[in-house]
């Protein structure tokens, strides 16, 4: 049986043999992984989630095809349906989920990515991470995760669409604050502001939100005055816990 790391080294391996890891990205808190690896952050929060996120949206490109599901199989994933319609794998360590980017309206309509026999559920707000990427020299491969600070940005704005008490809304933001602290400290402040800027009112209003709900001082080490500045915004202090 192979540990939950193990597992995905074997996985994003057999994708390489095949030719699709330029064409599949790591996203989700799995990147926390790759960031701690890529930039030697051990402060970044420990990866505590079994699921992984693959945004395939380059896929419905390439030019090779073949079951996903087979080189899965190999390593006792079973398929698994949604109730809308798309599929995962799943694994007694580990569970796969493949995104792409949902534009224009809101659907919760899954998308058949030809070809591989998967069927992918689509995420609001994924083309924010698609548009800048980093390549991650693990362990021979060439990984790819999406640029640090767009993922922080695209945590604290997601957290906020979350409804209810659900307890990701916590987990994302501390992995995004978690992240913008390590930014900060390798001098990309300019970097995040850059991304805020050019950010919707819808989305810069769900990131001011974000802020204001949680202990952004403490997970950052920054001054409120200072995160004002980074995310071009006023964050009540009143309304911080």
């Amino acid at each position: 049986m192979f540990r939950q790391i193990e597992l995905v080294d074997h996985i994003l391996k057999e994708m390489e043999i095949t030719g699709i890891l330029p064409d599949i990205m790591i996203v989700g808190s799995w990147c926390l992984y790759f960031y701690q690896y890529h930039y030697k952050d051990s402060d970044l929060p420990p990866l505590r989630t079994t699921d992984i996120d693959i945004d395939v949206n380059s896929l419905r490109k390439a030019k090779i095809r073949f079951n996903i599901g087979g080189i899965l199989e190999k390593y006792d994933f079973r398929m698994d349906f949604h109730g809308d319609g798309s599929t995962s794998f799943i694994h007694a360590d580990l569970k796969i989920e493949f995104l792409v980017p949902e534009i224009g309206r809101p659907s919760h309509e899954p998308v058949k990515i030809h070809g591989f026999g998967i069927t992918a559920q689509p995420l609001r707000w994924l083309d924010l991470l698609e548009k800048e990427v980093i390549i991650v020299d693990y362990k021979g491969m060439q990984v790819k995760v999406p640029h640090p600070a767009r993922f922080a940005v695209h945590k604290l704005i997601i957290s906020q669409r979350r409804s209810g008490r659900n307890p990701k809304i916590e987990k994302d933001i501390v992995q995004g604050l978690q992240v913008i602290r390590m930014l900060v400290e390798l001098g990309w402040v300019e970097k995040i502001t850059g991304i805020v800027n050019i950010l919707s009112r819808k989305q810069k209003k769900l990131i001011k939100q974000a802020l204001q709900g949680s202990n952004v001082e403490e997970l950052t080490g920054l001054t409120i005055a200072e995160l004002e500045k980074i995310f071009q915004c006023r964050i009540s202090a009143q309304t911080l816990k």
